[in-house]
């Protein structure tokens, strides 16, 4: 065998081990990714799940006052909700990895949806009222999809009060553009993101390694989610963070009308 057809089969052989290695090193990359977020799943339904438990076991054993009983109730309204919350997410996840999901158009005042979102992430952490300010210019409407809009924003809502400190400092802007166009952020002063995660954070299952992030619970889908709902309403979500310790915002624009 002369040198030229020896170079070719030792060129060819590497290729082929190259991707190889290539291909199983994102297989087990991906199985991790996996494996983790079942364990994160498992904890985000065991935990409320648990406390409905206790909930429903305290009101049938024990003599309670009214007021217990309405703080009791209010429990378990707030942990169904926080399985609402988690479910909607998994089963957009499961859609959206099958395709485009299909719209349904309708006009939707921002600045309404803006409060409600902000309300409901506030009761979920039960956090006060000056945590999360709204900030949008007055009439502000749009023609879109209501449901994948409204999940966009509690997801980013839920994001940065989740990565903030104790008390939580979120700043949600909301204005027409020059164009035919809407951009909303929405501003944390929590524990912010590298540079070189600026990106993957908007991978399926992706959790960053930081220590300070795999202190709070999480599955890696909830920006996944909202990065891929952005796109299918014809915008694109992005962030911007100086750093760790410094904050993130989250931006994206959407038109007028689909």
């Amino acid at each position: 065998m002369d040198d030229d057809i020896r170079h070719y089969f030792v060129a060819h052989n590497y290729r082929r081990y190259h991707h190889l290695t290539v291909f199983l090193t994102r297989e087990i990359l991906e199985s991790r990714r996996q494996t983790r977020f079942i364990d994160s799943v498992t904890h985000e339904l065991k935990s409320p799940l648990a406390s409905l438990r206790l909930c429903v076991q305290t009101l049938v054993r024990r003599q309670l006052k009214e007021t217990q009983k309405k703080d009791m109730h209010q429990m378990m309204l707030d942990d169904i909700d926080r399985l609402s919350f988690f479910i909607d997410d998994i089963l957009e996840a499961s859609r959206l990895a099958d395709g485009p999901r299909n719209q349904l158009l309708g006009n939707v005042d921002l600045m309404n949806m803006l409060q409600d979102c902000a309300q409901r992430i506030l009761k979920r952490h039960r956090i006060p009222q000056t945590a999360i300010t709204i900030e949008a210019q007055e009439h502000l409407e749009l023609i879109t999809d209501s449901t994948a809009l409204e999940m966009i924003l509690r997801n980013l809502l839920d994001n940065a009060v989740k990565y903030s400190g104790d008390e939580p400092n979120i700043l949600v802007l909301a204005q027409k553009d020059a164009g035919n166009s809407i951009t909303i952020s929405v501003k944390d002063h929590g524990i912010g993101i590298p540079l070189y995660e600026s990106k993957r954070i908007f991978e399926r299952f992706y959790r960053s390694p930081i220590e300070a992030v795999h202190r709070r619970s999480g599955t890696g889908i909830g920006l996944y989610v909202a990065a891929q709902l952005v796109h299918t309403l014809g915008g694109k979500l992005s962030v911007h963070s100086e750093g760790l310790h410094k904050g993130s915002t989250f931006y994206f624009s959407l038109p007028l009308s689909q």
